[in-house]
């Protein structure tokens, strides 16, 4: 089932399908990603306003799907 998230102007989406990256949403765009019923999925908001506060599981899993070397205004996977 495809499933679709909208960010805000002010945070970046992670989202992540059993535990891994998945893709993410630039500040104020929307994205779309394939949800299986049996496998669990998450979304990380990163406030960029508040804080840029991502925790060490998540930077391991960008590092992992070499963050800075995509193209952000694309989604991975």
């Amino acid at each position: 089932m495809p499933y679709r998230i909208q960010d805000k102007y002010d945070e970046l989406l992670l989202y992540s399908v059993g535990g891994t990256l998945a893709g993410w949403a630039t500040p104020n765009t929307c994205a779309y990603f394939w949800r299986q019923a049996a496998v669990p999925y998450s979304i990380q908001h990163i406030d960029l306003i508040k804080g840029f506060q991502i925790s060490a599981d998540v930077i391991a899993q960008l590092k992992a799907a070499h963050w800075t070397e995509n193209n952000f205004n694309a989604n991975s996977g």
